[in-house]
């Protein structure tokens, strides 16, 4: 499947602004506005549109070191897949890329992300991609996911 991370600009923002989750997933990932909107209050903040087939499927919002975080620090904040897109595998190939394009900045020891303990089907393709449970458990709940770069 052809699936590929792009820089959100103004010719797709609003495409990205179109995309939903299932209500149910709603309590465990921010909106795609949310998510545009505070990667511009954030000179680290880097944020993707994930294409499948050249249509905007998803999002992702990460932080590259820096700021908040130690210099060798990555943290994802945001990871959606359009309802109609989910289940298909894009999110796993989404999740491959995006820890491609982190390694290639050549300053990360680690990618760390957390996960409510409810959103299984998430935190399922997490584990494929290589993160493993941190056993850290942050005051909101969520779980702390890590991998080694």
């Amino acid at each position: 499947m052809e699936v590929e991370l792009k820089e959100v600009d103004v010719e797709n923002y609003s495409d990205i602004l179109e995309l939903r989750i299932e209500p149910e997933q709603e309590k465990f990932v921010p909106s795609s506005c949310y998510l545009i909107a505070k990667s511009k209050f954030h000179p680290n903040h880097q944020i993707r549109a994930i294409y499948a087939k050249g249509n905007v499927v998803g999002l992702v919002l990460y932080q590259t070191g820096d700021g908040d975080f130690e210099p060798h620090e990555c943290e994802i904040f945001g990871f959606i897949v359009d309802r109609k897109h989910q289940c298909k595998g894009i999110g796993k190939i989404a999740m491959q890329l995006l820890v491609k394009e982190i390694k290639a900045h050549k300053q990360f020891t680690n990618i760390e992300l957390s996960c409510d303990p409810q959103n299984k089907a998430a935190e399922k393709v997490y584990i494929e991609c290589g993160f493993k449970n941190s056993g850290y458990v942050k005051n909101d709940g969520s779980t702390v996911f890590t991998i080694e770069l």
